[in-house]
């Protein structure tokens, strides 16, 4: 973890560490929203620091969100139903392409945002601000 020695930016990281943004009405609406989409929402912040999201990047960021609770959804369907369906002939699940479908969409919006670890390693800064917020976030609570 790097140091941060300056009382100006110590008191700033303690102010944003508690911080994280409010579900865009933009997405959806807010009460449609599932608990595990809210709840992935908010992990996925802590990817960036505060000031760094913008208003954009928090539509696709709680898009994504959805598209993980579905994608948790329709595995867990998956699993219940079988890979393959028995009947005179047996076939493939259609439902295991709609999971490939659903990753698809989960890692190229995630790549549009950056979120992937190739893209937080490129922003190095961006990264340590993250991180010490992420640190100051388990020491206030």
């Amino acid at each position: 973890m790097p140091r941060v020695t300056e009382t100006r930016t110590q008191i700033e990281l303690v102010q944003t560490a508690q911080n994280l943004h409010p579900w865009p009405l933009e997405a959806c609406d807010p009460s449609l929203i599932e608990l595990e989409a809210g709840y992935t929402f908010e992990k996925l912040q802590e990817q960036r620091a505060y000031n760094d999201w913008t208003p954009s990047d928090l539509i696709h960021l709680a898009q994504i969100s959805m598209l993980i609770a579905d994608f948790g959804v329709e595995a867990d369907t998956l699993r219940e139903e079988g890979y393959v369906i028995q009947s005179d002939v047996p076939k493939k699940n259609p439902r295991i392409d709609v999971l490939a479908s659903l990753n698809s969409q989960i890692i190229a919006r995630c790549r549009l945002i950056g979120i992937n670890h190739t893209a937080a390693t490129d922003k190095r800064a961006r990264g340590n601000r993250a991180a010490l917020q992420r640190d100051m976030r388990r020491i206030l609570t």
